[in-house]
C-alpha cells in the first residue's frame, strides 16, 4: 500500500468504527484526546505524519523522525507530513493546522529522538500535549499499541472533533434564524457588531474578509469584481499578488485596485515595499489603499501625497471601519446583503485565517445585535 492508501484505509476503518473505540486502553485514549483537542495543534500533525512512516516504513523508529540523526531507522517525519498529510487533512477538512508541524518552535532544528523525557518548550498547556504526543510514539515503539490502530483511532477522534465544531456551528445559524425579526439591523448597528467582532483576539484575516464582503456584494453597481483571495498564511512573494485583496474590470483580468490589511500602524516602509510590489507587478495599478484598524499618522499620511505625481499610482491610507462606515451608508439597501456575505465568509474560511472560537464568536454577537433590536421594538 502506498502512504495514500494507508490514509484511506485508516479513515474508511475510523468512520466505520463510528462511536466506538477502535483502542482498548484508557490511558492511550486519553492521550489521543489530549492532542486531537488541545493546544497546540502541530502536536496533531506530527503524531499522523509519525504513524504514517512506521506503517509504511514497519522498520524506522516512529521516535526518529529526523534523517540527521545517526542510524538507519531514521526518517523524515516533515516529508511525510508535507507530502501526504497536508493533502488528506485537507480533503477531509480534520481540525488540524494547514501547514507541517515539523516547522514550528517546538520542533523547528530538532535532531533528537523523541522520547518522554524531551521538553519541546511552551507553556504547560502545550507541555501537556506534547508530552502525551512523545508518549503515544514510545507507545508505538513498545509494541504496547499497534501504528495501525492509533492511526485509525487518531483519525476517528479527529472525525468527531470535526462534526462536533460544525454541529456548534449549525445550532449558532439556527438560534440566530430564530431570533431574527423583520427590521434588519442598521448600518451603524452593523459598524458596532464587526467592531466589537475585530476586538477579539486573532482577526487579522477579517479585515480581508470585509473588503471581500463589499466588493461581493457590490461588484454589479461598481462594475469591478474581486479577485480570488490567496490562503491567510500565503506570503505575496510566493504566490505572486499585489495585495491581500486584488481588485479587476467586469471585462478583464488587469488588476487595477490592491487593497492591503493592516491590524497595526502603517509606516513609510509599508508604503515603500508597494512601491517595489507594484514597480515588478506586470499589472497598471490605478490605486494601491491601505486599510488598517489602528490609527493613522499624519507624516505617513503625508508621505502618500507626493506619490501619484511621480507614478501615477494612488496610494491611500484608510481607516478600516470607517471605510465600512462609509460603504454602508451609500450603499444602504445591500447593507443586510454585506453582513450574511461576511458571515458566510467567516465561517467557511479555513482555520489558519480564522479560528472556531472567532466563527462561534461572531455568530453569538449577531445573535445578541438582532435579538436586542427585535426587543427594543417590543417595549
Amino acid at each position: 500500500m502506498t502512504p495514500d492508501d494507508i490514509l484511506q484505509a485508516a479513515y474508511h476503518q475510523a468512520q466505520q468504527a463510528d462511536t466506538a473505540p477502535i483502542i482498548t486502553d484508557e490511558a492511550i485514549l486519553e492521550r489521543v484526546a489530549i492532542v486531537v483537542r488541545k493546544k497546540p495543534r502541530a502536536a496533531i500533525r506530527v503524531l499522523l505524519a509519525c504513524l504514517l512512516a512506521k506503517i509504511d516504513r514497519p522498520h524506522v523508529d516512529i521516535r526518529k523522525p529526523f534523517t540527521q540523526i545517526d542510524g538507519e531507522d531514521t526518517y523524515s517525519g516533515r516529508d511525510y507530513d508535507e507530502t501526504y498529510i497536508t493533502r488528506f487533512v485537507l480533503d477531509y477538512d480534520l481540525p488540524v493546522i494547514p501547514t507541517t508541524g515539523f516547522l514550528t518552535p517546538a520542533l523547528r532544528a530538532k535532531n533528537i529522538l523523541l522520547t518522554p523525557n524531551v521538553n519541546l518548550g511552551g507553556r504547560t498547556s502545550g507541555n501537556n500535549v506534547y508530552a502525551a504526543m512523545l508518549q503515544l510514539l514510545t507507545d508505538v515503539h513498545t509494541e504496547l499499541v499497534r501504528a495501525g490502530d492509533l492511526l485509525a483511532e487518531t483519525i476517528r477522534q479527529l472525525i468527531i472533533y470535526r462534526d462536533e465544531r460544525k454541529q456548534r456551528i449549525v445550532s449558532l445559524l439556527s438560534a440566530l434564524e430564530a431570533v431574527k425579526g423583520n427590521v434588519p439591523l442598521s448600518s451603524e448597528d452593523i459598524v458596532r457588531l464587526i467592531e466589537q467582532h475585530l476586538a477579539l483576539k486573532g482577526t487579522s484575516r477579517l479585515p480581508v474578509l470585509i473588503v471581500t464582503a463589499i466588493y461581493q456584494v457590490a461588484e454589479n453597481y461598481l462594475r469591478e469584481r474581486i479577485l480570488p483571495l490567496e490562503a491567510h498564511t500565503a506570503a505575496d512573494s510566493q504566490t505572486g499578488t499585489i495585495g491581500d485583496v486584488q481588485i479587476a474590470l467586469m471585462s478583464d483580468d488587469d488588476i487595477v485596485t490592491a487593497y492591503e490589511m493592516k491590524t497595526r500602524p502603517i509606516t513609510i516602509q509599508d508604503i515603500d515595499l508597494a512601491m517595489q510590489k507594484i514597480a515588478s507587478s506586470r499589472h497598471q495599478l490605478n490605486n494601491y489603499i491601505f486599510i488598517t484598524t489602528e490609527p493613522i499618522a499624519e507624516p505617513v499620511r503625508k508621505y502618500t501625497e507626493g506619490v501619484y505625481n511621480r507614478t501615477g499610482i494612488e496610494i491611500a491610507i484608510l481607516d478600516c471601519l470607517e471605510f465600512l462606515r462609509y460603504f454602508l451608508h451609500l450603499f444602504h439597501r445591500l447593507r443586510t446583503e454585506f453582513l450574511d456575505a461576511y458571515q458566510n465568509l467567516v465561517i467557511n474560511e479555513p482555520e489558519s485565517g480564522v479560528s472556531q472560537p472567532l466563527k462561534e464568536a461572531f455568530l453569538a454577537l449577531r445573535q445578541a445585535a438582532e435579538y436586542n433590536d427585535e426587543d427594543s421594538l417590543d417595549e
